[in-house]
Parts: C-alpha cells; structure tokens; sequence
C-alpha cells in the first residue's frame, strides 16, 4: 500500500508544532512575514520561494523540500 506524501503544507505546520513555537514565533525565528508563514500552513501558498523555505528549514530544524543536488543524486541512475 502506497503511503500519500503529505503536503508541504502539513510538513511545515507539523514541524512547526514538533518544534513547539506558534505561528508568530516561528515567523520572527525564521525571519518571514506571519501572513507568508499562515499562507503556506493553509496551503494558500503552495510555491514558496526556496529562500523562505531554506528560512523555516532553519529556523524549525526540520527538512522540508528536497534541495536540488539531493534530487540530482536520487535521479542517477546506479550501475
């Protein structure tokens, strides 16, 4: 049985809840606007900039998105 990714939307507000802070204090941690942070968890937002995604990364201590050289590598083939 195939297990559905969930939505950048989940992964972010479940990182955000594990990490224990409220929308406003990840928003100030990370350096984003509050409205940006409730746009992604609602899913209002579901194309950020890789930028502000880099910012929660850090600021929630959590992955969040494959980054680009990670992809590269996973698409390889192995010989």
């Amino acid at each position: 049985m195939l297990v559905p990714m969930s939505t950048l939307a989940e992964r972010v507000r479940d990182a955000r809840v594990a990490a224990g802070l409220s929308q406003t204090q990840a928003a100030s941690v990370a350096g984003i606007g509050l409205s940006a942070l409730r746009n992604i968890e609602q899913g209002i937002t579901d194309d950020p900039r890789v930028s502000t995604l880099r910012q929660l990364e850090r600021a929630l201590g959590a992955r969040l998105f494959i980054h680009e050289q990670e992809a590269a590598t996973a698409s390889t083939p192995r010989g």
